[in-house]
């Protein structure tokens, strides 16, 4: 191997490695399933209009006493919805249980649907 070929060896690697860190990351992991996951996004089922709005959980709420009211994202339609999770509902999704709940009534004249379930890994 002549200099200029180890150079740009080293060189390759210099960029290489940071990328290589970057994409397994260290610590602060929130994706879904990430051995550090602290929370996870769950999509609800789309209503008449095939829009769906999402809701993000967090491993923190999952051991409430009370009801925990998610609100969801605008999604396509451009507002929001609430889903209520009970401390039952959130004890059986902590133990790795499906849930299926609807959003509350809040006079959109639609409503949506949710099946939550903790991802593995998460939490």
């Amino acid at each position: 191997m002549n200099r200029r070929e180890f150079l740009f060896r080293i060189g390759g690697t210099m960029v290489a490695v940071p990328m290589v860190l970057q994409a397994i990351g260290c610590g602060d992991d929130d994706s879904p399933g990430g051995p550090n996951a602290t929370s996870w996004t769950v999509t609800s089922s789309a209503d008449a209009t095939s829009h769906s709005h999402t809701v993000s959980l967090l491993c923190s709420q999952l051991t409430s006493a009370g009801d925990v009211v998610y609100t969801t994202s605008a999604g396509g339609g451009g507002h929001t919805h609430s889903v209520t999770l009970t401390p039952a509902k959130l004890a059986s999704i902590a133990a790795g249980d499906s849930v299926t709940q609807a959003s509350d009534a809040d006079g959109t004249f639609h409503g949506h649907t949710w099946t939550i379930s903790k991802p593995a890994g998460t939490c």
